[in-house]
């Protein structure tokens, strides 16, 4: 138990510092983006098996994407987007809460990946300035989990430079939404 609770505690410590130097290398203006067509169901599968090994909250996953589902997009920057809207629904979800994470053609050009949690929510006022420049938002989680309201401003800039948009809705006591958009590759 030790061992996992140590386990836990580095890998988030590692995700950290993933976002720090990816957060320095798009300050720097140095962040190669190489977009491909990629399997939406397989790197959504990836991160749920990661995070189901990993968390003490016995959170249960849901992979709703199409097996099939391709999408246009950098490999390394989707990943980050995924695990850190995965980070930040497990802090807000209790013990034995649920994530689903779903896809869905929403036009001939775009997919729109959302991820629900059926956590404590937030309020208004903090879910409009979620993804705001200026503000760097913390709050602990339901285990006392601690962030620096770094992950999510990556999400909005990593998205916005594969072509997408992302938002969340959120209600008190009864969850969030994440929605973002991704390109679909051309089918000729």
């Amino acid at each position: 138990q030790l061992f996992g609770s140590l386990k836990n505690r580095l890998d988030n410590t590692r995700a950290l510092l993933d976002n720090l130097l990816d957060w320095t290398l798009l300050q720097m203006d140095e962040l190669v983006i190489r977009m491909q067509p990629l399997n939406l169901y397989e790197i959504v599968a990836a991160n749920i098996d990661f995070f189901h090994q990993t968390n003490d909250k016995h959170i249960i996953f849901f992979n709703k994407v199409d097996e099939d589902l391709k999408v246009l997009a950098d490999h390394n920057m989707l990943d980050l987007v995924l695990r850190n809207l995965i980070v930040n629904s497990l802090k807000f979800t209790q013990e034995g809460g649920f994530i689903e994470i779903a896809a869905e053609r929403i036009s001939d050009e775009y997919v729109e990946v959302s991820l629900m949690d059926n956590g404590i929510g937030m309020s208004e006022e903090i879910a409009e300035s979620l993804f705001d420049q200026g503000t760097m938002i913390s709050t602990p989680g339901t285990a006392n989990e601690r962030g620096t309201g770094l992950g999510l401003k990556l999400c909005r800039e990593f998205v916005g430079r594969m072509g997408g948009k992302i938002n969340v809705s959120s209600q008190l006591d009864e969850g969030s939404e994440f929605k973002f958009t991704l390109k679909i590759p051309n089918q000729n």
